[in-house]
């Protein structure tokens, strides 16, 4: 709970995490707008409530009710079978980190440094359901691409 207190307060009053555009938190922690309320329904534990943190709540029903979000989500019947609560909490990983590989020209996951995680973030992205509910390559790389030259140039 105290992560979350941290999120709370760092989104206070604001859109997204970085004010009112989505940036690089925002779709790294993106996924938790999905993965928690399925978590929450499958053990009836409320994690995140209006009450508890408001900023937190609008920030996850402002990110699921984007367009470009919204239209790539995977329908939960088809998820929930397949793929675990890790999986989804960490799924979309394998997709950001080739993006920051690919940008910075740092090779953080390497299949003979870490051939588990490397195996599994291909098996992962991989998955038919997964891989057609991915967002567009070419809608994703400019943003970071923007965003880390934004943080370089300061």
């Amino acid at each position: 709970m105290e992560q979350l207190l941290v999120l709370e307060k760092v989104l206070h009053e604001n859109k997204f995490f970085g004010g009112e555009r989505i940036g690089f938190v925002d779709l790294s922690l993106g996924s938790l707008s999905y993965v928690i309320p399925i978590y929450e329904d499958i053990t009836g534990v409320r994690l995140i409530t209006s009450d508890k943190f408001p900023w937190l709540s609008a920030w996850m029903e402002g990110f699921l009710g984007l367009p470009l979000v919204k239209e790539h989500l995977p329908p939960l019947d088809k998820l929930r079978p397949r793929i675990g609560f890790v999986d989804l909490s960490l799924g979309s990983l394998s997709y950001v980190i080739p993006i920051y590989e690919d940008i910075t020209g740092v090779r953080l996951i390497t299949s003979d440094k870490f051939p588990w995680l490397s195996a599994w973030m291909e098996g992962f992205l991989g998955l038919p359901l997964v891989k057609e509910h991915l967002l567009p390559l070419d809608k994703l790389r400019p943003r970071y691409q923007a965003i880390r030259e934004a943080f370089l140039s300061k």
